[in-house]
Formats: structure tokens, C-alpha cells, sequence
């Protein structure tokens, strides 16, 4: 968990079997989530995301993603959400 640190960036690549990732009220414009398949839960409100691929992350059971600046978002590979 790393709430409310004013993150503006984060690199999660060398993470690749993360469960949870909870970066709420940071400013984060972007993130990639790429290398991160076995994520269950993630959340992410209150940072300034314009858009995020959530398309390997097909585990996906929890999704938290509001006070961001996204318009549109695809879950069709999210069956677990």
C-alpha cells in the first residue's frame, strides 16, 4: 500500500507476481500494469489516469479506479470482475 505519498510514477515491472496493489490519492497520470498477470485486486482512485489497459490482467477480481480522468475502459477479459 502507498496511498497518499504524491507518487507520480512507479515502476512495477520486476513485481510480476503481485496479489494487490492499492495506490490510491497519488498523481500518477499513467501506469503499467503489463507485467503484472497474477494482480487480483487493484486499486487506483484518486490519481490523475487518463486511461489504463487492463488487458492482461485477466485475474482481475476487485477494480477500484474513481476520481481519475478516464472516459473509457475495456474489461472484456476481466470474466472474473
Amino acid at each position: 500500500m502507498l496511498n497518499k505519498n504524491k507518487l507520480t510514477e512507479i515502476n512495477l515491472h520486476h513485481l510480476n507476481k503481485l496479489y494487490s496493489v492499492d495506490l490510491d490519492s497519488n498523481l500518477l497520470s499513467e501506469i503499467d500494469l503489463t507485467c503484472s498477470p497474477t494482480l487480483k485486486i487493484l486499486s487506483l482512485c484518486h490519481n490523475k489516469l487518463k486511461t489504463i489497459d487492463l488487458s492482461k490482467l485477466t485475474k482481475l477480481q476487485e477494480l477500484s479506479l474513481n476520481t481519475n480522468q478516464i472516459t473509457s475502459i475495456d474489461l472484456s477479459r476481466q470474466q472474473e470482475l
